[in-house]
């Protein structure tokens, strides 16, 4: 940007301004917090290569219970530790690129309670009725 460009952009928002509050509006101001975040990824070889993005998730527990069985082979899928900037609405903008993360924006803990289901129908059904029994979810 030119130093005319500059000066006449800042002009423009000074008038704007006097004019908000020559209205009586005033400014809102918007908090950021820029917190750690753990994305949690399927794995597509021996190799670790990243393949489905499966979410953005506050704890590191959370990430790896999603991860997990998401892996080559049924291991673990792998969890990486990110930073992000948190908007006030809630949504959070991740400060480093990710393969796999297409959209900037992404919400925190989504689906968590589809994958904690999935990990427990999966755990349950390696049961017999006996154990189920024994264990009173029956």
């Amino acid at each position: 940007m030119s130093l005319e460009n500059y000066k006449w952009e800042r002009d423009i928002m000074r008038a704007q301004t006097k004019a908000r509050k020559e209205r009586g509006e005033t400014m809102k101001r918007t908090e950021l917090e820029i917190k750690d975040f753990f994305i949690a990824h399927a794995t597509v070889n021996e190799y670790g290569e990243l393949g489905e993005f499966l979410g953005l998730f506050s704890t590191e527990k959370k990430a790896q219970m999603v991860a997990a069985k998401r892996g080559w082979y049924g291991g673990a899928g792998r969890v990486i530790p990110v930073r992000g900037i948190v908007a006030p609405a809630g949504e959070v903008y991740v400060i480093k690129e990710l393969r796999g993360t297409d959209d900037l924006c992404h919400i925190v803990d989504q689906n968590l309670e589809k994958y904690a289901t999935e990990l427990k129908d999966s755990a349950l059904s390696k049961l017999t009725d006996a154990e189920k029994v024994a264990m009173g979810l029956k």
